[in-house]
């Protein structure tokens, strides 16, 4: 919000607007007076937090709200942050606590828990809250008045209170006991029935809004200081007619009119000598401690008590003992130079990060690659459990066609059982029969089909091909699923498309068939990206044979076997 050049929007994407626009050299970013090293804390950190609530984003729904909680306190470290402040036990505490809940509530997805507890604000479900400070505590607490309940403070503020508690009923759906059920129409638009419900709804609300004041009065051990508009609506309404007509003779002092000196400086001639605002009365005198005090919240005319009078912005103070106990707050200097003098060390044994339990013992030569090239992309699916979408549905608007690992998933399943070409349709149609497809794409792998053609054209030119005859010459196995133990915890599994165990005359071979769309000139860029593959399937067959396998990728769109040159 400090930024000059900010956008409307919400606060996250004006932070990460900003951040770009520091990022590109437009702005600067803000000079912090304590210390010159604060400046690149800031950026740091929200470049991070950032980079955590847009990775989460993308959960939204595709897993439990508990587990996006989850993952933001990790990838922010805010739990190791709270051990580094007092009362960490409690903060601690909280947290699991509202992770236990939004577990019992997981079936739902984000957007309904949050509705649910929004409904839980208005009622008073005893929601479990660990305390943050003991009583002991030199510090300020924000709480709801539900929360409050049973609680007790030197001094509390109720602010807000003459801003409207009312909610409209239109468009709510309420049943009354007596007056039964009813979609509540506009004001307007209700019939008698309807009125009387809007009506007892209204006076359950004041009735409730009532019993909540006063839980919000009594919180106070020592002074209460009600703030809102001496006229204003919702808790007001309730204050309101014991500060009718009070504010004029609180100005005059209860000892004859005031000289006009102190008329014009707007003061009473009998003040409190402790906080020194003027005359005190009694409004709340049910228990026998009603002393009140008013202040002004906006600046007085000058010599006009009528005009003092008039204004309704009041703020008043009532204490709950003839003698409260007065406190006052003095400003304390920070000074943040101990930051320049910081330098970075090796975390001990203690503060390192406790790895968490072992999610899985396997792995395959697909997870491998995917967490080398994106991690982030590794984490959603083999974390979260997230599937691309393009897996399971068009792009919008697009053209029916296959999605790429379709389109491999049919290949390879020909390649694995055919035996003679004049097989092909038959085992093409067997592969097609047992796949689940998107819509609009059975209709490409109809027989007669452009599409369908074209993929047994190529399938025909592999199988055709010096290279295949080659590969399944003698003893050779197509789809050969292993298990690598490579340590106590590290198992990989995967499944070669083809392998030749070692003869007389050549020692191994893999060979793994690429179904990319691309030409024979892009083959080599490919092929390097599969490095990491080629290595999990080395050492399997190296574990498996004895001997360090010839490795093949053969791409069946420009039909090439490609074989890397460090071998």
């Amino acid at each position: 919000r400090m930024d000059p050049g900010s956008r409307p929007g919400s606060l996250i994407a004006q932070a990460a607007r900003f951040l770009a626009r520091v990022d590109g050299g437009e702005v600067e970013w803000f000079e912090a007076p304590e210390s010159p090293e604060i400046a690149s804390v800031e950026r740091e950190s929200l470049r991070r937090a950032l980079a955590a609530l847009e990775s989460v984003q993308d959960l939204v729904d595709r897993v439990a709200p508990s587990e996006l909680l989850e993952d933001v306190v990790q990838q922010t470290g805010y739990r190791l942050h709270l051990l580094l402040r007092p009362a960490a036990d409690e903060a601690l505490a909280s947290i699991e606590r509202f992770q236990a809940l939004l577990d019992e509530y997981r079936r739902l997805p984000l957007a309904g828990f949050l509705e649910l507890w929004d409904r839980w604000g208005e009622q008073d479900l005893g929601i479990p809250q660990a305390p943050l400070n003991s009583s002991a505590d030199n510090v300020v607490t924000l709480q709801t008045i539900h929360t409050a309940k049973g609680l007790e403070w030197p001094i509390v503020f109720l602010v807000r209170a003459g801003d409207s508690n009312e909610r409209k009923a239109g468009g709510k759906y309420l049943c009354d006991p007596d007056l039964g059920p009813v979609l509540m129409p506009s004001k307007k638009e209700r019939d008698a029935r309807a009125s009387a419900i809007a009506a007892r709804e209204e006076a359950a609300e004041k009735a409730e809004e009532a019993r909540l004041q006063y839980v919000a009065l009594t919180r106070a051990k020592d002074r209460l200081v009600v703030a809102g508009h001496a006229d204003g609506t919702g808790y007001m309404t309730h204050i309101g007619p014991g500060l009718a007509g009070a504010l004029l003779p609180h100005l005059a002092g209860e000892e004859g009119p005031a000289p006009s000196k102190e008329r014009k400086a707007g003061r009473a001639r009998a003040e409190d000598p402790v906080t020194k605002t003027g005359g005190q009365i009694e409004v709340f005198d049910a228990d026998g401690r009603g002393q009140l005090d008013i202040f002004q919240h906006s600046p007085r005319v000058e010599g006009s008590l009528d005009a003092a009078a008039g204004d309704s912005r009041l703020i008043p103070v009532v204490y709950r003992v003839p003698d409260p106990v007065q406190g006052s707050l003095t400003p304390v200097p920070v000074s943040l130079d101990w930051l320049s003098n910081l330098v970075e060390a090796d975390l001990p044994d203690l503060a390192e990060r406790i790895a968490g339990p072992l999610r899985s013992r396997l792995s395959s030569a697909t997870e491998e690659m995917m967490r080398d090239a994106d991690e982030e992309a590794w984490r959603l699916r083999y974390v979260h459990g997230v599937e691309e979408a393009w897996r399971f549905a068009p792009e919008p608007g697009g053209e029916a066609r296959i999605p790429a690992h379709l389109r491999g998933t049919l290949i390879h399943g020909v390649l694995e059982k055919i035996q003679e070409l004049d097989e092909l349709a038959e085992v093409l149609n067997e592969t097609i029969s047992g796949i689940d497809s998107p819509p609009g794409v059975e209709e490409l792998l109809q027989p007669g089909q452009e599409y369908r053609q074209a993929l047994e054209r190529e399938i025909a030119a592999v199988v055709s091909g010096d290279d295949w005859s080659w590969y399944v010459e003698g003893e050779h196995h197509r789809e050969l699923g292993f298990l690598h133990i490579v340590g106590p915890d590290r198992w990989r599994i995967g499944a070669i498309d083809l392998y030749r165990p070692a003869t007389a005359s050549a020692g191994p071979c893999l060979v793994d068939f690429k179904t990319h769309e691309i030409g024979q000139q892009e083959v080599s860029g490919v092929a390097s990206e599969y490095e990491v593959q080629l290595g999990v399937y080395s050492e399997a067959v190296t574990a498996l044979a004895g001997a360090a396998p010839r490795t093949l990728l053969h791409f069946t769109h420009p039909n090439v076997a490609w074989e890397p040159e460090n071998k």
